[in-house]
């Protein structure tokens, strides 16, 4: 695989990690126009998200969606689980790709492939997804986010929004997209730099609908070079009883160190 491959397909994963997350940190907001700055935003993306009373009451969240993949006819059947404060459970299922499986307990990273194999993830392929773990990172954006800045303001399909750029402690920098008139997160825009260049990658919400009492985005459409993915909500559970272990890693890799950076 050739090196911008690596990074295209890094940019890509990523960018889903931090979809699946934000589709669990949106909701309405009732404040009007007048100018803001950085933190601002984020506050007002707070009170739109239903407020912090509202998510304390939701410990862990189910989602269920699909994503296809057009150019490619292939779709993609994905379950994502996550609890506070970090942990998390994803299964992909599709007829060409078979079934995989990754998560975490809040420590260890692990993944199974469709022929049954598993391993615990290390380096930074572990730091990284424990970060994009932390449930409802943006209402903690002051722990998530190195640095902040309001860039000014722009447009999505024609939605008057402002744009904030967030730096992250490692991992590419996010330009986030805020609806003026809602308060919603309404892009997430990513970018890498490959040997033929920088290489973009965006994320556009939309059907925004009640689920465990605070929105959600139920579409999203995701815009990688060369392809197009939508991710399509089906249905959302919270607050349910989970097995014991239920984020743990398969049993032959329990006895596996764990190696950080």
């Amino acid at each position: 695989m050739s090196r911008q491959s690596t990074v295209l397909a890094a940019l890509g994963s990523r960018l889903i990690a931090l979809i699946v997350l934000s589709m669990a940190c949106v909701g309405l907001a009732q404040h009007s126009n007048e100018e803001l700055d950085a933190a601002a935003v984020f506050e007002r993306y707070i009170d739109a998200t239903g407020g912090r009373s509202a998510w304390s009451h939701i410990v862990n969240r189910v989602v269920h969606s699909t994503m296809s993949m057009p150019a490619h006819d292939l779709e993609i059947e994905m379950t994502v689980t996550t609890a506070r404060p970090n942990l998390r459970r994803s299964v992909l299922l599709s007829e060409m790709t078979g079934r995989i499986e990754k998560g975490s307990d809040g420590q260890i990273v692990w993944q199974t492939d469709p022929s049954g194999h598993s391993e615990i993830k290390t380096g930074d392929a572990r730091d990284n997804y424990l970060r994009e773990s932390v449930v409802n990172k943006y209402l903690d954006w002051r722990k998530s986010f190195k640095q902040i800045a309001l860039e000014g303001s722009g447009q999505v399909d024609g939605v008057a929004a402002w744009i904030v750029r967030a730096e992250p402690p490692r991992g590419p920098t996010q330009r986030l997209f805020f609806a003026k008139k809602s308060g919603l997160l309404i892009q997430l825009a990513v970018s890498s730099l490959s040997p033929s260049g920088e290489l973009s990658a965006k994320a556009i919400f939309s059907d925004y609908r009640d689920a465990g009492g605070v929105l959600m985005p139920f579409q999203v459409t995701i815009t990688l070079p060369g392809s197009e993915r939508l991710v399509t909500v089906q249905s959302v559970e919270t607050n349910i009883t989970l097995p014991e272990g239920f984020f743990a890693p398969p049993p032959e890799l329990r006895a596996q160190p764990v190696r950080g950076n």
